[in-house]
Protein backbone atom coordinates (compact mmCIF):
# COMPACT_ATOMS: atom_id res chain seq x y z
CA UNK A 1 0.00 0.00 0.00
CA UNK A 2 1.73 3.28 -0.79
CA UNK A 3 1.72 5.99 1.93
CA UNK A 4 -0.90 8.70 1.52
CA UNK A 5 0.42 11.91 0.64
CA UNK A 6 -1.78 15.33 2.19
CA UNK A 7 -2.12 19.08 2.24
CA UNK A 8 -4.13 20.47 5.57
CA UNK A 9 -6.11 23.43 6.00
CA UNK A 10 -3.70 24.22 8.88
CA UNK A 11 -4.99 27.48 10.69
CA UNK A 12 -7.98 27.66 12.06
CA UNK A 13 -9.57 30.82 14.27
CA UNK A 14 -13.13 31.26 15.71
CA UNK A 15 -15.69 29.22 13.58
CA UNK A 16 -12.54 28.37 10.97
CA UNK A 17 -11.49 25.64 13.60
CA UNK A 18 -13.31 22.97 12.49
CA UNK A 19 -11.82 23.66 9.13
CA UNK A 20 -8.01 23.04 10.51
CA UNK A 21 -9.58 20.12 12.13
CA UNK A 22 -10.99 17.84 9.31
CA UNK A 23 -10.01 19.29 5.76
CA UNK A 24 -7.72 17.71 4.14
CA UNK A 25 -6.90 16.93 0.73
CA UNK A 26 -5.74 13.80 0.32
CA UNK A 27 -3.28 11.62 -2.32
CA UNK A 28 -3.92 7.72 -1.57
CA UNK A 29 -3.52 4.77 -3.52
CA UNK A 30 -3.54 6.71 -6.95
CA UNK A 31 -6.72 8.51 -5.86
CA UNK A 32 -7.02 12.39 -4.73
CA UNK A 33 -9.54 12.99 -2.03
CA UNK A 34 -11.27 15.94 -0.59
CA UNK A 35 -12.06 15.62 3.22
CA UNK A 36 -14.81 18.05 4.22
CA UNK A 37 -15.68 19.87 7.70
CA UNK A 38 -19.04 17.63 7.84
CA UNK A 39 -19.53 16.32 4.10
CA UNK A 40 -18.38 12.60 3.43
CA UNK A 41 -14.82 12.63 1.76
CA UNK A 42 -15.27 13.08 -1.86
CA UNK A 43 -13.09 11.49 -4.86
CA UNK A 44 -11.77 14.19 -7.07
CA UNK A 45 -10.15 12.02 -9.20
CA UNK A 46 -7.38 9.39 -10.16
CA UNK A 47 -3.41 9.55 -11.33
CA UNK A 48 -5.43 8.54 -14.63
CA UNK A 49 -7.62 11.57 -15.09
CA UNK A 50 -5.25 14.02 -13.20
CA UNK A 51 -2.96 16.16 -16.06
CA UNK A 52 -1.78 18.79 -14.73
CA UNK A 53 -0.50 21.34 -11.63
CA UNK A 54 0.57 24.99 -11.88
CA UNK A 55 0.75 27.91 -9.21
CA UNK A 56 -1.22 30.83 -8.70
CA UNK A 57 -0.03 34.34 -7.23
CA UNK A 58 -1.27 35.90 -4.38
CA UNK A 59 -2.65 39.00 -6.53
CA UNK A 60 -4.21 36.09 -9.26
CA UNK A 61 -6.09 34.79 -5.27
CA UNK A 62 -7.78 37.86 -4.52
CA UNK A 63 -9.08 38.00 -8.35
CA UNK A 64 -11.31 35.17 -7.77
CA UNK A 65 -13.79 36.62 -5.86
CA UNK A 66 -17.15 36.26 -7.50
CA UNK A 67 -20.28 38.40 -7.13
CA UNK A 68 -22.70 37.99 -5.83
CA UNK A 69 -22.20 33.80 -5.38
CA UNK A 70 -18.83 34.48 -3.65
CA UNK A 71 -18.84 37.86 -2.00
CA UNK A 72 -15.43 39.01 -0.31
CA UNK A 73 -14.58 35.86 1.61
CA UNK A 74 -12.81 38.28 4.01
CA UNK A 75 -11.30 34.66 5.73
CA UNK A 76 -9.09 34.18 2.64
CA UNK A 77 -8.69 37.28 0.86
CA UNK A 78 -7.67 39.85 3.27
CA UNK A 79 -4.95 39.94 5.15
CA UNK A 80 -5.15 39.56 8.82
CA UNK A 81 -4.44 42.08 11.64
CA UNK A 82 -0.73 41.03 12.26
CA UNK A 83 -0.26 41.65 16.03
CA UNK A 84 2.95 39.09 16.39
CA UNK A 85 5.41 40.04 13.78
CA UNK A 86 6.79 43.13 12.01
CA UNK A 87 4.95 44.76 10.04
CA UNK A 88 6.09 44.39 6.49
CA UNK A 89 7.00 47.24 3.88
CA UNK A 90 4.82 47.80 0.60
CA UNK A 91 7.72 46.57 -1.48
CA UNK A 92 7.34 43.18 0.93
CA UNK A 93 3.72 43.31 -0.18
CA UNK A 94 4.34 43.56 -3.84
CA UNK A 95 6.71 41.00 -3.58
CA UNK A 96 4.29 38.61 -2.42
CA UNK A 97 1.39 39.35 -4.46
CA UNK A 98 3.76 38.55 -7.16
CA UNK A 99 5.74 35.54 -6.18
CA UNK A 100 3.96 31.97 -7.72
CA UNK A 101 2.43 30.51 -4.74
CA UNK A 102 -0.16 31.58 -3.80
CA UNK A 103 -1.98 28.95 -4.49
CA UNK A 104 -2.16 25.15 -6.41
CA UNK A 105 -4.36 24.72 -8.89
CA UNK A 106 -4.59 21.14 -10.01
CA UNK A 107 -6.38 19.83 -13.64
CA UNK A 108 -8.01 17.14 -15.35
CA UNK A 109 -9.31 16.85 -19.22
CA UNK A 110 -12.03 19.15 -18.39
CA UNK A 111 -10.74 22.28 -16.90
CA UNK A 112 -9.23 22.74 -12.92
CA UNK A 113 -10.11 20.30 -10.35
CA UNK A 114 -9.07 21.79 -6.98
CA UNK A 115 -7.74 25.23 -6.11
CA UNK A 116 -5.47 25.19 -3.13
CA UNK A 117 -5.03 28.54 -1.24
CA UNK A 118 -1.53 28.09 0.62
CA UNK A 119 -2.54 31.08 2.55
CA UNK A 120 -4.35 28.98 5.68
CA UNK A 121 -2.31 25.40 4.51
CA UNK A 122 0.71 26.76 6.38
CA UNK A 123 1.47 28.47 9.94
CA UNK A 124 2.98 31.46 10.06
CA UNK A 125 6.63 32.46 9.32
CA UNK A 126 7.44 29.58 6.06
CA UNK A 127 10.30 30.77 3.79
CA UNK A 128 9.02 31.58 0.25
CA UNK A 129 11.51 29.10 -0.85
CA UNK A 130 9.48 26.02 1.22
CA UNK A 131 6.06 26.54 0.96
CA UNK A 132 5.62 23.25 -1.33
CA UNK A 133 7.57 21.35 1.04
CA UNK A 134 6.15 22.85 3.88
CA UNK A 135 2.60 22.59 2.84
CA UNK A 136 3.05 18.45 1.66
CA UNK A 137 1.91 20.07 -1.85
CA UNK A 138 5.16 18.60 -3.37
CA UNK A 139 5.09 15.51 -2.32
CA UNK A 140 1.19 15.26 -2.76
CA UNK A 141 2.08 16.41 -6.55
CA UNK A 142 4.38 13.73 -6.99
CA UNK A 143 2.12 11.27 -5.67
CA UNK A 144 -0.13 11.83 -7.88
CA UNK A 145 2.40 11.41 -11.02
CA UNK A 146 2.32 15.34 -11.79
CA UNK A 147 5.00 18.03 -12.41
CA UNK A 148 4.39 21.72 -11.94
CA UNK A 149 3.93 23.23 -14.96
CA UNK A 150 2.99 27.19 -16.39
CA UNK A 151 -0.42 27.87 -15.69
CA UNK A 152 -2.65 29.25 -18.86
CA UNK A 153 -3.48 32.25 -19.42
CA UNK A 154 -5.55 33.94 -16.28
CA UNK A 155 -7.98 35.46 -18.76
CA UNK A 156 -11.97 35.32 -17.52
CA UNK A 157 -13.18 32.04 -18.63
CA UNK A 158 -10.09 30.60 -16.89
CA UNK A 159 -10.40 32.65 -13.52
CA UNK A 160 -14.00 31.23 -13.28
CA UNK A 161 -13.18 27.71 -13.73
CA UNK A 162 -9.56 28.14 -11.32
CA UNK A 163 -12.62 30.37 -8.85
CA UNK A 164 -15.56 27.57 -8.83
CA UNK A 165 -12.89 24.88 -7.33
CA UNK A 166 -11.56 26.88 -4.92
CA UNK A 167 -10.96 25.35 -1.80
CA UNK A 168 -13.06 27.31 0.90
CA UNK A 169 -14.75 25.42 3.63
CA UNK A 170 -16.55 28.28 4.81
CA UNK A 171 -19.28 28.28 2.11
CA UNK A 172 -21.84 27.75 4.49
CA UNK A 173 -20.90 30.65 6.49
CA UNK A 174 -20.87 33.02 3.55
CA UNK A 175 -24.45 31.69 2.59
CA UNK A 176 -25.56 32.06 6.30
CA UNK A 177 -23.92 35.75 6.17
CA UNK A 178 -26.25 36.37 2.86
CA UNK A 179 -29.40 35.68 3.83
CA UNK A 180 -29.03 37.28 6.97
CA UNK A 181 -27.58 40.74 5.50
CA UNK A 182 -30.70 40.52 2.73
CA UNK A 183 -33.56 39.51 5.51
CA UNK A 184 -31.85 42.15 7.59
CA UNK A 185 -32.04 44.81 4.37
CA UNK A 186 -35.66 43.44 3.28
CA UNK A 187 -36.90 44.29 6.67
CA UNK A 188 -35.54 48.05 6.92
CA UNK A 189 -36.98 48.45 3.80
CA UNK A 190 -40.11 47.02 4.25
CA UNK A 191 -40.47 48.88 7.50
CA UNK A 192 -39.70 52.34 5.57
CA UNK A 193 -42.04 52.27 3.16
CA UNK A 194 -44.90 51.11 5.53
CA UNK A 195 -44.24 54.36 7.53
CA UNK A 196 -43.38 56.38 3.96
CA UNK A 197 -47.15 55.24 3.16
CA UNK A 198 -48.67 55.78 6.61
CA UNK A 199 -50.14 52.55 6.92
CA UNK A 200 -51.73 52.05 10.42
CA UNK A 201 -51.64 48.52 11.67
CA UNK A 202 -52.94 46.19 10.92
CA UNK A 203 -51.16 46.47 7.55
CA UNK A 204 -49.33 43.16 6.47
CA UNK A 205 -45.90 45.10 5.69
CA UNK A 206 -45.39 45.26 9.44
CA UNK A 207 -45.85 41.68 10.21
CA UNK A 208 -43.57 40.63 7.00
CA UNK A 209 -40.83 42.98 8.29
CA UNK A 210 -41.03 41.69 11.77
CA UNK A 211 -40.42 38.47 10.95
CA UNK A 212 -37.47 38.74 8.75
CA UNK A 213 -35.80 41.26 11.53
CA UNK A 214 -36.51 38.32 13.76
CA UNK A 215 -34.86 35.48 11.13
CA UNK A 216 -32.09 38.02 10.67
CA UNK A 217 -31.37 38.39 14.69
CA UNK A 218 -31.92 34.38 14.94
CA UNK A 219 -29.73 33.78 12.34
CA UNK A 220 -27.15 36.33 13.89
CA UNK A 221 -26.89 35.29 17.39
CA UNK A 222 -26.45 31.90 16.34
CA UNK A 223 -23.79 32.21 14.95
CA UNK A 224 -22.59 33.84 17.85
CA UNK A 225 -23.86 31.50 20.06
CA UNK A 226 -21.64 28.72 17.61
CA UNK A 227 -18.52 30.71 18.33
CA UNK A 228 -18.84 30.74 22.21
CA UNK A 229 -19.26 27.05 21.88
CA UNK A 230 -16.27 26.23 20.16
CA UNK A 231 -13.90 28.56 21.25
CA UNK A 232 -14.73 28.14 24.92
CA UNK A 233 -15.01 23.95 24.60
CA UNK A 234 -10.90 22.74 25.27
CA UNK A 235 -10.09 20.63 22.58
CA UNK A 236 -10.15 16.93 23.47
CA UNK A 237 -6.39 15.48 23.03
CA UNK A 238 -7.74 11.92 21.42
CA UNK A 239 -4.93 10.05 22.33
CA UNK A 240 -2.06 13.07 21.80
CA UNK A 241 0.15 13.47 24.11
CA UNK A 242 -0.39 16.96 25.85
CA UNK A 243 2.39 19.82 27.03
CA UNK A 244 1.40 22.76 28.70
CA UNK A 245 3.06 25.84 27.74
CA UNK A 246 4.31 27.13 31.12
CA UNK A 247 3.47 31.09 32.06
CA UNK A 248 0.80 31.66 29.02
CA UNK A 249 -2.96 31.98 29.28
CA UNK A 250 -4.50 29.02 30.52
CA UNK A 251 -5.00 25.93 28.20
CA UNK A 252 -2.35 27.19 25.90
CA UNK A 253 -0.77 24.03 24.61
CA UNK A 254 0.94 21.67 22.21
CA UNK A 255 -0.32 18.24 21.77
CA UNK A 256 1.94 15.58 20.12
CA UNK A 257 0.25 12.59 17.63
CA UNK A 258 1.47 9.92 14.98
CA UNK A 259 -0.78 11.84 12.94
CA UNK A 260 -1.17 15.42 14.05
CA UNK A 261 0.69 17.79 16.16
CA UNK A 262 -1.86 20.27 17.25
CA UNK A 263 -0.62 23.95 18.97
CA UNK A 264 -3.88 25.31 20.69
CA UNK A 265 -3.70 29.10 21.35
CA UNK A 266 -7.46 30.02 23.36
CA UNK A 267 -6.75 33.68 23.49
CA UNK A 268 -6.63 34.00 19.73
CA UNK A 269 -8.95 31.96 20.07
CA UNK A 270 -7.24 29.37 16.94
CA UNK A 271 -5.57 26.33 16.50
CA UNK A 272 -2.85 25.40 14.29
CA UNK A 273 -3.05 21.60 12.94
CA UNK A 274 0.32 20.07 11.78
CA UNK A 275 0.99 16.60 10.10
CA UNK A 276 2.51 14.30 12.24
CA UNK A 277 5.37 11.80 11.60
CA UNK A 278 2.98 9.55 10.44
CA UNK A 279 1.46 11.52 7.85
CA UNK A 280 5.41 12.72 6.40
CA UNK A 281 4.71 15.80 8.87
CA UNK A 282 6.97 16.56 12.03
CA UNK A 283 9.61 14.27 12.88
CA UNK A 284 12.68 16.29 14.36
CA UNK A 285 12.29 19.51 17.38
CA UNK A 286 15.26 21.07 17.48
CA UNK A 287 15.94 22.99 21.02
CA UNK A 288 17.91 26.13 20.60
CA UNK A 289 18.57 29.12 22.50
CA UNK A 290 16.95 31.33 20.84
CA UNK A 291 13.87 29.18 19.37
CA UNK A 292 12.50 25.85 18.72
CA UNK A 293 12.10 24.27 15.54
CA UNK A 294 9.86 21.93 14.14
CA UNK A 295 10.83 20.03 10.95
CA UNK A 296 9.91 17.21 8.88
CA UNK A 297 12.51 14.09 7.19
CA UNK A 298 14.19 15.99 4.50
CA UNK A 299 14.55 19.02 7.39
CA UNK A 300 11.81 21.52 5.82
CA UNK A 301 11.54 24.06 8.70
CA UNK A 302 7.40 23.55 9.47
CA UNK A 303 6.93 25.65 12.97
CA UNK A 304 8.91 27.59 14.80
CA UNK A 305 8.49 29.04 18.29
CA UNK A 306 10.18 31.48 21.08
CA UNK A 307 12.05 29.42 23.50
CA UNK A 308 11.34 31.58 25.98
CA UNK A 309 8.31 30.98 25.75
CA UNK A 310 7.93 26.86 24.78
CA UNK A 311 10.56 25.76 27.02
CA UNK A 312 11.79 28.39 29.51
CA UNK A 313 13.54 25.77 32.03
CA UNK A 314 15.07 22.37 31.76
CA UNK A 315 12.36 20.94 33.21
CA UNK A 316 10.20 22.42 30.71
CA UNK A 317 12.21 20.79 28.04
CA UNK A 318 12.26 17.41 29.58
CA UNK A 319 8.68 17.61 29.83
CA UNK A 320 8.53 18.74 26.19
CA UNK A 321 10.72 15.52 25.21
CA UNK A 322 8.95 13.13 27.18
CA UNK A 323 5.48 14.23 25.16
CA UNK A 324 7.52 13.54 21.77
CA UNK A 325 8.82 10.47 22.18
CA UNK A 326 5.43 8.79 22.87
CA UNK A 327 4.36 10.15 18.97
CA UNK A 328 7.68 9.07 17.84
CA UNK A 329 9.06 12.67 17.45
CA UNK A 330 12.83 13.19 17.96
CA UNK A 331 13.80 16.11 20.40
CA UNK A 332 17.92 17.41 20.09
CA UNK A 333 18.99 20.43 21.73
CA UNK A 334 21.97 22.57 20.94
CA UNK A 335 21.90 21.75 17.59
CA UNK A 336 21.90 25.44 16.07
CA UNK A 337 22.49 28.71 17.91
CA UNK A 338 20.68 30.97 15.28
CA UNK A 339 19.13 34.20 16.72
CA UNK A 340 15.63 34.83 16.23
CA UNK A 341 14.51 36.13 13.05
CA UNK A 342 11.83 38.86 13.39
CA UNK A 343 8.44 37.78 11.58
CA UNK A 344 9.60 33.89 11.79
CA UNK A 345 7.89 31.85 14.25
CA UNK A 346 4.60 31.37 16.18
CA UNK A 347 3.81 33.06 19.32
CA UNK A 348 2.49 31.36 22.18
CA UNK A 349 1.51 34.82 24.22
CA UNK A 350 -0.62 37.72 23.42
CA UNK A 351 0.96 40.46 22.54
CA UNK A 352 -1.42 43.36 23.05
CA UNK A 353 -4.12 41.61 25.53
CA UNK A 354 -7.26 39.81 24.12
CA UNK A 355 -6.29 39.49 20.19
CA UNK A 356 -9.85 38.85 19.56
CA UNK A 357 -9.78 41.30 16.63
CA UNK A 358 -7.19 39.90 14.99
CA UNK A 359 -10.32 37.39 13.63
CA UNK A 360 -12.34 38.12 10.59
CA UNK A 361 -16.38 38.77 11.12
CA UNK A 362 -16.97 35.30 9.61
CA UNK A 363 -14.49 34.00 12.17
CA UNK A 364 -16.11 35.57 15.15
CA UNK A 365 -19.65 34.81 14.38
CA UNK A 366 -19.94 38.38 13.63
CA UNK A 367 -20.89 37.44 9.49
CA UNK A 368 -19.74 40.67 8.23
CA UNK A 369 -18.82 44.31 9.22
CA UNK A 370 -21.95 45.83 11.15
CA UNK A 371 -24.20 43.07 11.09
CA UNK A 372 -25.29 43.66 14.40
CA UNK A 373 -25.96 46.94 13.56
CA UNK A 374 -28.13 46.37 10.80
CA UNK A 375 -30.17 43.61 12.47
CA UNK A 376 -30.65 46.61 15.25
CA UNK A 377 -31.77 49.05 13.02
CA UNK A 378 -34.58 46.45 11.56
CA UNK A 379 -35.74 46.07 15.12
CA UNK A 380 -35.69 49.50 15.78
CA UNK A 381 -37.49 50.88 12.02
CA UNK A 382 -40.39 48.13 13.25
CA UNK A 383 -40.87 49.95 16.81
CA UNK A 384 -41.12 53.33 15.66
CA UNK A 385 -43.77 51.85 12.80
CA UNK A 386 -45.79 50.12 15.20
CA UNK A 387 -45.40 52.32 18.25
CA UNK A 388 -45.85 55.60 15.76
CA UNK A 389 -48.70 58.57 16.54
CA UNK A 390 -50.53 56.79 13.80
CA UNK A 391 -50.98 53.73 15.13
CA UNK A 392 -53.39 51.48 16.56
CA UNK A 393 -51.47 48.27 18.24
CA UNK A 394 -54.24 45.34 19.34
CA UNK A 395 -53.13 41.76 20.82
CA UNK A 396 -51.29 40.93 17.68
CA UNK A 397 -49.40 43.77 17.36
CA UNK A 398 -48.09 44.14 20.77
CA UNK A 399 -46.50 40.53 20.17
CA UNK A 400 -44.81 42.14 16.84
CA UNK A 401 -43.89 45.14 19.53
CA UNK A 402 -42.27 42.48 22.11
CA UNK A 403 -40.21 40.43 18.97
CA UNK A 404 -39.19 44.08 17.56
CA UNK A 405 -38.18 44.47 21.37
CA UNK A 406 -36.30 41.50 21.96
CA UNK A 407 -34.26 41.62 19.06
CA UNK A 408 -32.83 44.90 19.44
CA UNK A 409 -32.23 44.22 23.01
CA UNK A 410 -30.83 40.91 21.79
CA UNK A 411 -27.99 42.44 19.73
CA UNK A 412 -27.40 45.59 21.93
CA UNK A 413 -24.88 43.77 24.45
CA UNK A 414 -22.71 42.92 21.27
CA UNK A 415 -22.74 46.29 19.56
CA UNK A 416 -21.60 48.04 22.52
CA UNK A 417 -19.40 45.27 23.30
CA UNK A 418 -17.54 45.98 20.19
CA UNK A 419 -16.87 49.18 20.57
CA UNK A 420 -15.51 48.99 24.02
CA UNK A 421 -12.60 46.47 23.18
CA UNK A 422 -12.05 48.46 19.86
CA UNK A 423 -11.53 51.69 22.36
CA UNK A 424 -9.28 49.36 24.69
CA UNK A 425 -7.20 47.84 21.80
CA UNK A 426 -7.08 51.10 19.29
CA UNK A 427 -6.71 53.85 22.23
CA UNK A 428 -7.81 57.16 20.55
CA UNK A 429 -10.08 55.57 18.14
Amino acid sequence: MTEARQVRWTTGQGLSIPAARHVRLVADRGELWLHGVRAEPRLLGTVASLTSAHLRTDGDLRSFRRWPADPADESLLAPRPVFESARVTEAGRDRNEAAPTGALVLCGPDGPVITVPFRDVLPTGIPESDVLRASGAEALIRALGLTLQDGPPLDRTQRTAESRVLLRPHRRLLGLAQLVVTMGVASSVISGFAMKEELSWPAWPYTVACLLAVAATVGFLGSRLAFRRLTRTPLQAGGRSVYDVPGGVAGTQLQFGPDDVVVVRPYEPGEIWLRGPAAGGVTLIELGKAQVHLKDADGTLLAAFDTAELVPAPADADRLRACCEKAGIKVTSGGFEAARTPGVGTRLRPVRGETVWGLTDLEAGLLGPCVDLLCGLAALLGLIALLGPRASVDGFGWLLVDAHLVCLLAVLPGVFGRWWRRKRLLPGW
